[in-house]
């Protein structure tokens, strides 16, 4: 919403829009934002606090989660020749930092300017995605193969590790990307898992020196 929208709409009713950066408000504001509007901010609150307690809860009861850097990305089924990854304005790598995971330091590299929520990266530069997990959508337009196999993108790390998740379940992935207190319990219940078990297989693979194979983490 720009700012001549938001004042023409407040001329027919009150009218709640993100604070400060599009795409960068944490669910925590948006909801108490929500508990405000609708006259009910105390129980705004409890809901924010109930539902970091479910995460915290979750977070314990995958340990391996705790310290694995990660990495989320975007890739696009007509270019591969480029990708994109989130910064730390975006909810996605926040929610991953709320399990006890730590955004990998390309992340941190790219989030310096906090105006955006994503970066496009040269699928030359792959091999600069050193992170232990990295998570990225996949569909039926764009397989998990096509990705990891492409000869550009393969030099990502966790690619050859196996350490991924290629998120193709939209239920389960999406509260990801847009989490509010309805949908985080169904990411914590079908999504963290599959976090769990990528993290496993690059503590796998530093245990041993080496790559680990098997199949990649998935939906």
């Amino acid at each position: 919403i720009t700012p001549e929208e938001y004042e023409k709409l407040s001329k027919l009713a009150p009218v709640v829009a993100y604070p400060e950066l599009a795409w960068g408000t944490s669910w925590q504001d948006s909801t108490k934002l929500v508990g405000r509007a609708m006259g009910k901010p105390q129980e705004a609150e409890q809901l924010v606090a109930d539902t970091e307690q479910k995460i915290a809860d979750t977070a314990k009861k995958y340990p391996e989660l705790e310290g694995t850097t990660a990495a989320w990305a975007s890739f696009a089924a007509t270019d591969l020749s480029t990708f994109s990854l989130y910064t730390t304005t975006d909810n996605r790598p926040r929610m991953l930092e709320d399990l006890g995971m730590v955004n990998a330091p390309v992340i941190g590299e790219l989030s310096k300017d906090a105006s955006n929520f994503m970066v496009e990266v040269s699928a030359e530069k792959a091999d600069t995605v050193e992170a232990d997990v990295v998570i990225f959508y996949a569909d039926e337009t764009l397989s998990a193969d096509t990705v990891v196999k492409n000869d550009l993108l393969k030099a990502i790390p966790a690619f050859t590790r196996g350490s991924y998740v290629a998120a193709d379940d939209p239920v389960a992935s999406y509260p990801m990307s847009s989490p509010t207190p309805l949908s985080i319990p169904v990411a914590l219940e079908e999504f963290v898992p599959q976090l769990a078990e990528a993290a496993q297989k690059a503590q796998g693979a530093q245990a041993s020196g080496g790559s680990a194979s098997g199949e990649p983490s998935s939906e």
